[in-house]
């Protein structure tokens, strides 16, 4: 449990109520799993945050040490011109303890930013070290939240999720997609964990593609502009 000295400001009041409401935590959700085949076979969670599910950091932390599968899909929210998501993966098969995890920003116009959470070299130091892991997610969180890297106080539930599916009429081909999402806007963004090989090993990354992009004003699109994509 996190504890707090002092008094919180403005900020950091908001930022507690949104990463520790009082909210009962019973442990890791119930994830849909989507898998892909071929001889880099691969398997992700794909996970839904809501309010009612607890604090945001919390479960993102739970959520990401828990996970079995290769790569683990959290969608956070939307914000007036991203849809937010946690993404973590193995980056190869010839590691057990050097899953990285990154908030991930995908504008609705097409561009990913990612902000690391932990790194290849982080994980491999703290090792299999479940309890460590999971404080050290929720402490590099936090300071995230705390420059205002990511909106937690700002993301909304307007959008829908579809999972990938292998298609009945051809039940040997991979799903499409991870995860579908459907904003209110009228975004819509296909993500996936496309695989690649580098001599006998099978490397791993989530990928996001905008498939209908949404126009957005001129201010909002200059900000969008500082930006750097994937």
């Amino acid at each position: 449990m996190w504890m707090f000295a002092g008094k919180l400001g403005p900020t950091w009041g908001v930022l507690a109520a949104a990463f520790c409401a009082a909210v009962g935590w019973s442990g890791a959700a119930q994830a849909d799993v989507v898998t892909f085949g071929g001889s880099c076979g691969r398997s992700t969670d794909v996970i839904q945050w809501t309010p009612q599910k607890g604090p945001i950091a919390r479960y993102v932390a739970t959520q990401f040490v828990n996970s079995q599968q290769t790569g683990i899909w959290m969608a956070l929210g939307t914000t007036k011109t991203a849809f937010w998501t946690a993404e973590g993966r193995i980056p190869n098969d010839a590691c057990d303890t050097c899953s990285t995890l990154s908030i991930v920003e995908t504008t609705f116009t097409g561009k990913r930013t990612r902000h690391v959470v932990l790194s290849e070299k982080e994980h491999s130091t703290i090792g299999d070290n479940t309890v460590a892991l999971q404080a050290y997610v929720l402490k590099k969180l936090w300071k995230l939240a705390e420059v205002k890297t990511w909106p937690v106080t700002q993301l909304k539930q307007d959008y829908t999720i579809a999972k990938g599916q292998v298609s009945a009429s051809a039940p040997d081909k991979e799903p499409p997609y991870s995860a579908f999402v459907k904003t209110k806007a009228g975004a819509e963004i296909k993500y996936d964990m496309p695989a690649s090989t580098e001599m006998c090993w099978c490397i791993f990354d989530w990928r996001g593609k905008v498939t209908k992009q949404v126009s957005l004003p001129p201010a909002q699109s200059a900000e969008l502009a500082k930006g750097k994509a994937d």
